[in-house]
């Protein structure tokens, strides 16, 4: 193989192992809360493609799931807990604990004490789960 085709077959490798950790993390209902948000890295996530259309959304109060239950049906949920963040579930898994943020903490250099970062720090909590769809344009 040539140099130039080892650089195109790691650089597409790279992005398919990117986006196969997005789908995992998708799939599994692993996002951190801020992760999608303020604290969204373009580079171990890729690039986010602005929104062609711009949705209105609301939660589908009847359609809920506790902790530890199987979804009727797949899609976007949100949590009742503070701090969280949605979560794609599917209906083949038992909905998840919520994953909360609980607050920053300090990263000191082990010889010298000197702060040198943040770690945020999550937690689970169990929680009552209600689908989220989009509004259509007649508000329905």
């Amino acid at each position: 193989m040539s140099a130039a085709d080892l650089d195109r077959y790691g650089d597409l490798l790279g992005e398919s192992v990117q986006i196969a950790s997005n789908i995992r993390h998708t799939e599994g209902a692993n996002w951190d809360p801020f992760t999608l948000s303020t604290e969204y890295d373009t580079l171990s996530r890729g690039p986010l493609p602005p929104q062609v259309h711009t949705y209105t959304y609301q939660v589908r109060s009847q359609t809920t799931v506790t902790t530890g239950n199987m979804p009727e049906i797949s899609g976007v949920y949100i949590p009742d807990v503070e701090v969280s963040c949605p979560q794609f579930l599917v209906s083949y898994r038992p909905a998840p604990p919520a994953n909360v943020f609980m607050r920053y903490d300090d990263l000191l250099h082990p010889e010298t004490g000197e702060k040198y970062g943040e770690a945020k720090v999550t937690g689970r909590r169990n929680c009552t789960w209600a689908l989220v769809e989009p509004q259509d344009a007649s508000g329905v």
